[in-house]
């Protein structure tokens, strides 16, 4: 009888260690969000190297951190640590040190980045103009945002894909009963319109189109957004703050990747592309930024 609770305590103890252990080894496992200026590391008593979005990071790692220079690094449960300071620390003394992301909201999409991110970036990541022509694979006027997605109940930026040798275009915009609401001739390619002075309502979806002043064989298919209802607003804004008060400093290049990807899994393809736009416009070498706008537009594609 005692050799067989023996046998039993002894298996139990050996499972538990097996579930720490693999619980440990997930916490343990860093990867690296952010690195501006010049951070470099050391991993298993290895020569120093250069420090890369994506690459990976253990407790053990040494990080050289040089002035002026930022990182942030996160696990796979969304734990995020940053750090600024001067000096040489291993990872886990960041760890330890620093005060981790304990908050839901940051650590759910702080996960989606941890996944998002691939060490490695490839120079076809890098982006170029012309990338969204690219991806959507056109070559004829076409809306491009707001395009099958919600917005909010503000400033409404419409975006469509040029015609080579158009001088005017034809914005039109209608309800859910095809009845025209606005028509706008313009030589731009984007226009901005407000939802009160469109007389939009919460919670309705509408659909606009463009074409080619006097080509009416260059009339687009239609795309559709829907207005947030003010509760889908007011618990848009409650989060957006959230994340806001919970990033380092203002404006960071953390902040908008969070946000990025907020609005991305909230369908509010137009307020995503905004933050991409940012950080590519502050971060245009980074690779692995450039890779997720290219995912993004992939993404946005797919909501066709």
């Amino acid at each position: 009888m005692k050799t067989t609770i023996f046998k039993i305590s002894f298996v139990t103890l050996v499972t538990l260690f097996f579930v720490s252990y693999h619980s440990l080894a997930n916490d343990d496992a860093y990867k690296v969000i952010i690195k501006n200026g010049n951070i470099k590391f050391i991993s298993d008593n290895d020569k120093q190297k250069e420090l890369f979005p994506g690459n990976n990071l253990s407790l053990n790692d040494t990080l050289i951190i040089q002035k002026e220079s930022y990182l942030c690094f996160a696990n796979s449960k969304g734990n995020i640590i940053e750090c600024s300071k001067e000096g040489k620390f291993t990872v886990g003394d960041l760890v330890v040190k620093n005060k981790s992301t304990k908050n839901n909201l940051i650590s759910k999409y702080a996960q989606y980045l941890f996944e998002a991110i691939k060490e490695g970036a490839s120079d076809k990541d890098k982006f170029k103009l012309g990338l969204e022509r690219e991806i959507f694979n056109i070559d004829k006027v076409c809306p491009f945002l707001p395009r099958n997605c919600k917005i909010s109940n503000e400033d409404i930026k419409f975006i469509w894909f040029s015609k080579p040798g158009a001088k005017e275009y034809i914005f039109k915009l209608k309800n859910n009963f095809s009845e025209v609401l606005k028509t706008i001739t313009t030589a731009d390619t984007s226009l901005t319109l407000t939802a009160k002075e469109l007389e939009l309502n919460p919670s309705e979806c509408y659909h606009w189109t463009i074409m080619v002043s006097g080509q009416d064989l260059s009339l687009s298919d239609e795309s559709y957004f829907c207005l947030l209802s003010e509760k889908e607003n007011d618990e848009v804004m409650l989060q957006f703050n959230e994340i806001k008060s919970s990033t380092e400093s203002e404006n960071s290049t953390l902040e908008d990747m969070l946000l990025a990807k907020f609005y991305e899994s909230k369908k509010m393809f137009l307020d995503a592309y905004d933050c991409y736009l940012r950080l590519i416009r502050t971060n245009s070498d980074n690779q692995e930024i450039n890779k997720l706008y290219k995912d993004f537009l992939i993404n946005v594609k797919s909501s066709e």
